[in-house]
């Protein structure tokens, strides 16, 4: 009973997530070939920023070890 309604209540939260995000881009029509596009290179700057940020790492690590 209890993981009918979990699932009800993400069910209704994915729902209205992407009605929120329907409705926020107002009355421009969804260009899904650009969002597409935009996703994919938001995904690839942060597989970039995520490898630059272990690199800084590191290098703060050999740092602090000396």
């Amino acid at each position: 009973m209890i993981d009918i309604i979990v699932y009800t209540i993400a069910a209704l939260t994915l729902i209205l997530v992407f009605a929120y995000f329907i409705l926020s881009l107002g009355h421009k029509a969804i260009d899904w070939y650009v969002l597409k596009r935009n996703l994919i290179v938001h995904f690839f700057e942060y597989q970039v920023h995520r490898k630059k940020f272990k690199r800084w790492l590191e290098a703060n690590e050999g740092i602090k070890r000396r």
